[in-house]
């Protein structure tokens, strides 16, 4: 079972990063980028005393929103599935900092409908 977990993040990690030059590339941010997008909407309270497992449901709730905002949180996703595999195998450092990537990336959507 532990190699499977590794694989699937492996293969997570790399299709995710194979993937964010392009997205990066296909994004442009527009003046009023705050406003539209989610990165007002997602400030987050992350700090290194937080429990991972609060972190966690606190990443899915945010994922869940983004998708019913119409923002692809593929990468956010792929950094959440990490630190559950982190967080499960006891390395709650580890899985904090997936967790706090997950944020981050989070904060860098916007609607999937745009297309400036």
């Amino acid at each position: 079972m532990n190699r499977l977990s590794v694989m699937i993040g492996s293969g997570l990690i790399l299709t995710m990063l194979s993937l964010a030059p392009l997205a990066a590339w296909a994004q442009s941010e527009p003046a009023n980028a705050g406003v539209i997008g989610n990165a007002a909407a997602c400030q987050t309270s992350w700090s290194p005393q937080q429990n991972p497992r609060a972190m966690d449901q606190n990443v899915s709730r945010e994922i869940k929103q983004a998708w019913d905002h119409g923002e692809n949180a593929t990468a956010a996703m792929a950094f959440q599935e990490n630190g559950e595999i982190a967080m499960n195998e006891g390395r709650e450092a580890e899985a904090k900092q997936y967790f706090h990537r997950a944020e981050q990336e989070l904060a860098t959507l916007t609607p999937a409908g745009n297309s400036w």
